[in-house]
């Protein structure tokens, strides 16, 4: 009798613990980010009913996968219990030295994977490089474009037809979109093909942008704006190069000179504009349509372009006439030296079919100047080290494969290079 007594005794005392080791691994495994998703501060019954409703429907989006498994299951139910009822704690402060940078996202799972991330990194200010949610152009074609090329997961297209009306994905973009759009850190968005109202059959997108993004979005296509690094101020220079000309003599080429010409006193030089010149995935524009040598002569330190659905990084080059594609190789390793070229940098995979995952582009044969291109969901950081003499270009993401449905796996670093100051 006291054999058995004291097996029960261990039994008792070992079943609770055993429960305890397996609550931490499961916290500690499949824990990426917060299960408070309606932003409230808690983790309660209101972030119950968003995962339910996301696991019973497919559609419904992905915010509550948890784990990146591309799927909201019992998994993510044991992740939001193991943190019920808990209190999240403030956000650090932003810093004051990190730029965040994103493109071509629109309302799809991997898009929300990315804004997830995104909205913990706490940076100063984020930039759009263009093509926001995809609403408009052939998504409103019955059983025509995207629905038949690349259906986009099941998300928007079903047996070659959008499920979707043009308002529903509208209305799912704002919704992912509103802790970026409503944060204290501003979002500054360049023009791309897909803000344009030729794109749209019912003409009214400029109308949407401006209700959606502020009235500084739409009447304002390029711009300029200043964010402080250790070293001194740092220029940031914003491009309409899907619709507005770039050509010697016109408008927008001299309001860029004179902001370029401004900035050569300030520490750091960054452009933006969704088209790139130094891409596999698109032709190379002539020297009317893009500012090659402008951006060698004045010292620019990077481009940070959109578009193609990838994250590419060019090595460092400088203008020459009679180079390959206008490009001499300065230096192509991870380690730069501030003013020496331009650095190149395209980040148009943020959500909709990119590159090396299911339906996304194909990219031509890698050129002189390519240094990185590389596929999946991915984000980019720009971030000065204290005394601003060093800037660190960071690409994080979740890497695809040719079979790649939904962003799987956890965060990873994809890419990295400084550029430091002499």
């Amino acid at each position: 009798m006291n054999t058995v007594k004291i097996k029960r005794t261990y039994i008792f005392l070992i079943a609770p613990a055993i429960l305890v080791l397996l609550f931490l691994w499961v916290r500690s495994t499949y824990a990426t980010h917060s299960a408070d998703f309606d932003g409230d501060g808690r983790v309660d019954q209101a972030d119950l009913a968003i995962l339910i409703d996301q696991w019973s429907d497919p559609f419904a989006g992905t915010t509550a996968d948890l784990n990146h498994d591309g799927r909201v299951d019992a998994r993510d139910a044991g992740i939001l219990f193991s943190s019920w009822g808990t209190v999240a704690p403030p956000p650090p402060p932003p810093s004051e030295s990190k730029l965040l940078f994103f493109g071509s996202n629109g309302w799809t799972p991997g898009a929300e994977a990315i804004v997830n991330e995104i909205l913990g990194e706490n940076a100063a200010a984020y930039i759009h490089t263009g093509d926001l949610d995809f609403s408009v152009g052939p998504y409103d074609e019955p059983g025509g474009g995207p629905c038949n090329n690349w259906p986009e997961l099941a998300f928007y297209c079903q047996n070659g037809s959008s499920i979707h009306t043009q308002e529903e994905r509208r209305a799912g973009y704002r919704t992912m979109m509103a802790s970026i759009m409503n944060s204290s850190a501003p979002l500054y968005v360049a023009w791309g093909n897909h803000e344009y109202d030729g794109d749209s059959p019912k003409g009214d997108l400029q109308t949407y942008y401006r209700d959606t993004f502020g009235t500084d979005f739409a009447g304002q296509k390029y711009y300029a704006f200043d964010i402080q690094s250790g070293a001194g101020p740092a220029r940031v220079i914003v491009l309409d190069t899907a619709g507005g000309s770039l050509a010697e003599g016109t408008t927008q080429r001299t309001w860029l000179e004179n902001e370029l010409n401004e900035a050569q006193s300030y520490a750091w030089r960054i452009v933006v504009g969704h088209s790139i010149a130094y891409t596999r995935f698109k032709p190379l524009p002539s020297l009317t349509e893009f500012p090659y040598q402008l951006f060698s002569d004045k010292k620019v330190d990077l481009y940070i372009g959109g578009h193609p659905l990838a994250w590419e990084r060019s090595k460092q080059i400088k203008f020459d006439v009679n180079s390959q594609d206008y490009a001499a190789i300065v230096d192509s390793d991870d380690s730069l030296e501030q003013g020496a070229g331009v650095v190149y940098v395209t980040i148009g995979g943020s959500g909709m079919h990119p590159y090396q995952t299911l339906y996304g582009p194909e990219a031509v044969n890698s050129r002189g100047w390519d240094k990185t291109t590389l596929g999946g969901w991915t984000y980019g950081v720009l971030n000065w080290s204290t005394d601003g003499r060093i800037l660190t270009v960071t690409a994080k993401g979740f890497p695809g494969n040719p079979a790649s449905q939904y962003p799987a796996g956890p965060l990873q670093t994809v890419d990295t290079v400084t550029i430091t100051q002499p």
